[in-house]
């Protein structure tokens, strides 16, 4: 079985470009994966990280009909972070 770290030091893995160093805000230089689609004229490139856990919670909770005080207490109960 080959593990993760094994994949992204493969050769043909690196020649095809499957994987990208790229700086991330938190964690420094991590190895990611890059992205699948190849445009001949436009470079698609990794500009941010993945949100956090909980990040847009209160948003999603808004945007489902759940007002302030209902979100507020599902924080109080440890429902939501």
């Amino acid at each position: 079985m080959t593990t993760p770290l094994e994949v992204i030091r493969d050769r043909q893995a690196q020649a095809n470009e499957f994987f990208v160093e790229w700086n991330h805000p938190d964690y420094g230089k991590i190895t990611v994966l890059n992205n699948p689609i190849k445009l001949s004229k436009t470079t698609a490139e990794i500009t941010m990280p993945a949100p956090k856990l909980g990040e847009h919670s209160e948003e999603v909770l808004k945007g489902l009909g759940y007002t302030e005080d209902e979100i507020q207490a599902m924080k109080s109960s440890g429902t939501i972070g």
